[in-house]
């Protein structure tokens, strides 16, 4: 490999390579074959160990992670996006139906009071088919959702096992150079006693090859055939990539943390009334792959229901509402961005034991990610704040009100008293 790398280069000089100094480019007609193209000769793999140089040129490839950690910047942001439409479709269609459930509450209280049956209104017929569409839509959209999201972790595996299999590459060449190195010493040992051998039977005038002494014993064990670092990247992608087919989707996705922070916003958006969320075992049904989640009518093992999380809408380390809730994928406690991030920096090495109190795993920020389950429960506790302020409010002014309204007809009723005692002393002065 080493020897073709040098042989190009060595042509690409021949064929007007700009030389340090001279100003000169490619010729016109290098330029030109470029332009159009040409096609590569067909691979050939290398025949001998790489050398000192190409393994160290292998390492540095695998550890340029530049264009890759883009990609991964990209598949992280493809997964909350997804997340944030299955809650959104959902949300929509749960807002829907408790539209609807409210008009036609209002609609039975107007018939009771009117003793008459009210036929369905315009509003009351638009409300039941928005209700019927998402009804229908909704389940499409959600499945869609939930198998783009686990299409997007099956890239995210895939990069890093991509990334596995370059490590466990170099690894598996630097092994199979020091093999042969220890192959070609051997060789050359047996080559040099041969040698010795011939020289000793001639001087001594002997024939030569009728010397009794043994020579040294070839190793039994057989080397295995060259591969080669292409063969064996694609031969280890090959293996991990079977390794992940072989998983169950409890497995695959059921563990992975952003997959269950998906599942936790898809069902925060589809349940509002505190239903719990059932065990990631129970994920991977029919009617979870259909794109429905669990209805009133199917049965569920109290052991396998997972309580509704009741977490702390504070930080732990700030003691404040958390505007950017980041947790740990390792024991799942939450903080505070800028909190944690601050913690952290102080400790030698940014790893230090979480803070959460009992805790006792070792973290760092990159086991920390933004936490969008928490962000909307977040959001839902201020505005539900901001409904109780206002209703607040309102009982304040409907008091004063009350008030204002009591003294006014206490003021106007004072005079027509005195009055009408005045009135009764009177008679009974006549009297």
């Amino acid at each position: 490999m080493s020897r073709r790398l040098l042989s190009n280069a060595h042509g690409s000089s021949r064929h007007g390579s700009s030389r340090p100094g001279t100003g000169r480019g490619p010729s016109s007609n290098q330029r030109q074959r470029q332009q159009q193209g040409q096609e590569m000769p067909t691979y050939e793999p290398p025949s001998f160990a790489l050398d000192a140089r190409g393994r160290q040129a292998l390492a540095e490839l695998s550890k340029n992670t530049t264009e890759a950690r883009k990609y991964g910047a990209e598949l992280e942001k493809s997964v909350r996006l997804l997340g944030e439409s299955v809650a959104e479709v959902n949300d929509r269609f749960t807002e829907r139906k408790q539209v609807l459930a409210r008009h036609l509450e209002r609609r039975r209280e107007r018939a009771a009071d009117d003793e008459d049956e009210e036929e369905e209104d315009d509003e009351t017929r638009a409300l039941r088919a928005a209700v019927d569409l998402l009804k229908k839509e909704v389940p499409e959209l959600t499945k869609r959702c939930d198998e783009g999201v686990r299409e997007v972790i099956d890239w995210m595996v895939e990069m890093e096992d991509s990334r596995t299999a370059s490590a466990n590459t170099v690894q598996e060449v630097e092994q199979e150079s020091i093999r042969a190195a220890d192959r070609a010493a051997a060789a050359q040992a047996r080559a040099n006693w041969r040698q010795q051998q011939r020289e000793r039977q001639i001087e001594s005038g002997q024939d030569v090859g009728d010397d009794d002494e043994e020579e040294p014993e070839e190793e039994e064990e057989r080397a295995e055939p060259f591969k080669g670092p292409l063969k064996r990247l694609h031969d280890n992608k090959a293996q991990l990539h079977a390794d992940y087919e072989g998983k169950s989707l409890y497995q695959r996705y059921g563990l992975n943390n952003d997959y269950i922070q998906f599942k936790k916003l898809w069902h925060d958006a589809a349940h509002r009334d505190g239903k719990a969320l059932p065990d990631a075992s129970k994920w991977f049904s029919s009617r979870h792959n259909d794109g429905e989640e669990d209805g009133d009518e199917e049965e569920e093992d109290d052991d396998l229901i997972l309580a509704r999380e009741k977490k702390d809408l504070r930080c732990p380390l700030s003691m404040v509402m958390m505007q950017e809730p980041y947790t740990s994928a390792k024991c799942n406690h939450t903080f505070e961005k800028k909190a944690i991030q601050e913690f952290l920096k102080s400790h030698a090495g940014r790893k230090a034991r979480c803070p959460q109190t009992g805790c006792n795993q070792e973290v760092s920020i990159r086991d920390f990610s933004l936490d969008q389950f928490m962000l909307r429960q977040i959001k839902r506790a201020q505005r539900q704040d901001v409904d109780d302020d206002d209703d607040e409010d309102d009982q304040v002014e409907e008091h004063d009100l009350s008030m204002r309204v009591t003294s006014h007809r206490n003021i106007k009723k004072e005079p027509r008293n005195r009055g009408t005692v005045n009135a009764e002393h009177d008679e009974e002065e006549e009297d």
